[in-house]
């Protein structure tokens, strides 16, 4: 599950990071921009036999 950052949060970093203040609409035109590549990588078909599979797990113990 891919977590969703927001214009809010990207703002903050990257005023923290570079010492640069960007407003939300400076931030918003580039973040939108990947997401069809990004689905576009995720759904296309793998052409070659791949015989191992990754696995990978976050436990949390919460009491």
């Amino acid at each position: 599950m891919v977590q969703r950052i927001s214009t809010s949060n990207i703002t903050g970093i990257t005023e923290t990071l570079c010492g640069v203040f960007f407003s939300k609409s400076t931030i918003s035109p580039p973040c939108a921009g990947p997401n069809p590549l990004v689905h576009a990588f995720n759904e296309r078909r793998l052409m070659a036999f791949y015989p191992f599979v990754l696995v990978d797990a976050l436990v949390l113990t919460v009491r």
